[in-house]
């Protein structure tokens, strides 16, 4: 599940991919855990407009082709852009012991193995193969790591534990065994 967090209240569960054919439908991608729970709830934009999905196909992989409200033309439609839906938080029940909403890590702090902090959760992605978190280092660095408990074996409301060593060998972290060039004459 990939969010948008704009107010704490609110939870990003659609993403408009692209319009669909001439009469004002579109492609949208559905990020809650069962994608046609989607159509069970009235969605808000970024500017707190409500919208009601009409299904009219599902396709895989959390895809539905949908109008929206009264929208029956592709300019409308195309307007949208890539327009991003919402539902309040009290909406969706409480997350398990284990299991946390994509919103709650963003900005997460990254800490060590020596609980120091490293860095941030940035993003979370998935293209298909698992969640991938993508840490911003203190330095500024930003770099992708799977989300699994190899890498990230603790996770609380407060930080989540990196294991860099897991993933990453011990030379590429410390820059002091690279050669150093050889000087010239």
């Amino acid at each position: 599940m990939q969010t948008e967090q704009k107010n704490s209240n609110l939870i990003s569960v659609a993403k408009i991919m692209a319009p669909f054919g001439i009469k004002g439908l579109a492609k949208i991608k559905s990020f809650m855990s069962n994608p046609v729970e989607i159509f069970q709830h009235v969605l808000f934009d970024e500017e707190n407009k409500e919208y009601k999905f009409t299904l009219i196909n599902e396709l895989p992989k959390g895809l539905f082709i949908v109008k929206i409200n009264n929208i029956s033309n592709r300019t409308e439609i195309e307007t949208f852009g890539k327009r991003t839906f919402y539902i309040n938080r009290s909406e969706l029940p409480e997350a398990d012991e284990d299991e946390f909403y994509i919103s709650d890590l963003k900005q997460l702090p990254i800490l060590d193995e020596n609980s120091l902090q490293v860095g941030c959760v940035n993003e979370i992605y998935n293209f298909g193969a698992g969640d991938i978190l993508e840490i911003k280092f203190l330095d500024g660095k930003k770099v992708f790591y799977p989300f699994n408990k190899a890498c990230f074996p603790t996770i609380t409301k407060e930080h989540i534990t990196f294991i860099a060593s897991n993933y990453i060998q011990e030379d590429a972290l410390d820059n002091k065994n690279q050669e150093e060039p050889p000087e010239s004459e």
